[in-house]
């Protein structure tokens, strides 16, 4: 299970970003790069099973970098419960 699924959009036209986006989950040392997982999804995946305190931040050319406040991914015994979350990026 992701700990992790972002959505990245346009800030103004509220269009979904995909192509040349990067988005990144740092917690302390961890650094991940979440990824689209199949070409039928705009979403952004990681943390898959990792429970923790991240930072995201995204970046696409064009556009100012994001950086999140702090999101806790939290689990039970057996699987995270999964945080979703929507970023817009604002053109420079």
């Amino acid at each position: 299970m992701p700990g992790l699924v972002v959505t990245v959009k346009d800030a103004t036209s509220g269009s979904i970003l995909k192509e040349g986006v990067t988005v990144m989950a740092t917690e302390g040392n961890f650094t991940e790069e979440l990824e689209v997982i199949s070409q039928n999804s705009s979403d952004f995946y990681g943390a898959f099973e990792r429970k923790g305190n991240y930072i995201l931040t995204a970046s696409k050319e064009g556009y100012k970098t994001y950086t999140s406040g702090v999101i806790q991914v939290d689990a039970d015994r057996c699987h995270v419960f999964t945080e979703k979350v929507t970023i817009a990026l604002e053109k420079v």
